[in-house]
């Protein structure tokens, strides 16, 4: 069992532990500067958190919203290769992407104003990985799209 599932099956009791999955997700200035290096810890904790959200929905903190949120409103910046760790290759971005969204899909449907700010903004992050198809980048728009 990891810990967002602990958190998310004891919120309060675990409500220090979520503050600091959420301290070790990208931060909201390095995510909005362009295209960042994203640090594979910084990738793992972002993955936690939204699990966490696939979970449980009644968190009474906004923290773990509001980090995947900055990080969903900034994706496009993952659609170039210089923002992922050396390490990951097209097959562990993909898998990124594919856990990442598969838990947004779940913690929608749990809240309806989450679902409400994800739609606002994800046409546009889908436009930008369709006009993204051509060079080096392209295999990362396509595993985006896919997901």
């Amino acid at each position: 069992m990891e810990l967002c599932d602990l958190t998310a099956q004891n919120p309060t009791q675990f409500a220090q532990k979520l503050a600091w999955i959420c301290s070790r997700c990208p931060p909201r200035v390095s995510v909005f500067s362009g295209s960042p290096k994203v640090p594979h810890s910084q990738l793992n904790a972002i993955l936690a958190i939204a699990r966490f959200l696939s979970k449980f929905s009644n968190s009474t903190d906004p923290c773990p919203q509001t980090v995947v949120l900055d990080f969903l409103r900034a994706i496009s910046g993952s659609f170039n290769r210089s923002f992922w760790p050396k390490s990951f290759n097209t097959d562990a971005i993909s898998s990124f992407y594919s856990d990442f969204f598969g838990y947004i899909l779940k913690a929608t449907e749990f809240s309806g104003d989450f679902a409400e700010e994800v739609v606002s903004f994800l046409g546009e992050t889908v436009i930008s990985a369709l006009s993204n198809g051509t060079g080096d980048n392209s295999s990362i728009s396509r595993d985006f799209l896919s997901a």
